[in-house]
């Protein structure tokens, strides 16, 4: 599932830039991205190359500046389009705040080993994955980050099932995909009802102005 994220992620960036370069705008804001997403890009092979030589602790420190580079993004353009938001700054950053913990459970277990004081914490740390997306729906109404938080919460649920731990491991991040995915949907119904509310007013609006028309031609 994490490939089929990782996948998506670049198919939609290849689009998105495919349209960007076809697309007559003048928008520098996209000068900014890029340089965001430009340094999102080098940490990212930073954390990488620190990962694989099993250096966790700078890695870590990485992951959280990176975190920084790309919430400073998502904060400075909150008024994009979506399919903007999805391809360049929601998929990098939800992939980003959820490796924090991934990094972080695996420095802990390679150093301490695994046992339950590792799971309590790491049954604690996972809800921070549903106050990240009621955060980012309640505040920016972000379909997009909501969605893929709980499309990698779904992951995690997957993942640990298939490592065989117990069923504290696996149900807790169904029941946060769960959640954001119904509260999604709360979200959206909403602002497909204040749009609905918002065309009415306009053509109640329009009637009323060519009933004044006639009336004054009359």
């Amino acid at each position: 599932m994490v490939i089929a994220y990782w996948v998506g992620m670049h198919v939609a960036l290849f689009v998105h830039m495919l349209a960007n370069i076809f697309a007559a705008s003048n928008d520098i804001s996209y000068i900014t991205i890029s340089n965001h997403f430009s340094i999102n890009n080098l940490l990212h092979v930073v954390f990488l190359v620190l990962f694989v030589r099993s250096a966790f602790g700078w890695a870590e420190c990485i992951l959280i500046l990176n975190f920084v580079n790309l919430s400073v993004l998502y904060f400075k353009h909150s008024k994009l389009s979506h399919f903007t938001r999805i391809s360049i700054i929601c998929g990098p950053l939800a992939w980003i705040f959820i490796a924090i913990f991934w990094n972080w459970a695996i420095a802990a277990t390679a150093g301490i080993g695994y046992n339950d004081t590792i799971e309590g914490f790491d049954l604690f740390f996972v809800w921070a994955i549903l106050g990240y997306g009621v955060f980012s729906l309640l505040v920016f109404q972000d379909l997009a980050m909501a969605f893929l938080l709980a499309y990698l919460c779904a992951s995690i649920a997957v993942a640990q099932h298939f490592l065989q731990r117990s069923d504290r491991m696996w149900i807790p991040p169904v029941v946060i995909a769960s959640l954001l995915v119904v509260m999604m949907c709360a979200v959206a119904a909403r602002c497909l009802w204040n749009l609905r509310a918002v065309r009415r007013k306009k053509v109640n609006e329009s009637v009323d102005a060519e009933f004044d028309e006639r009336k004054e031609s009359c």
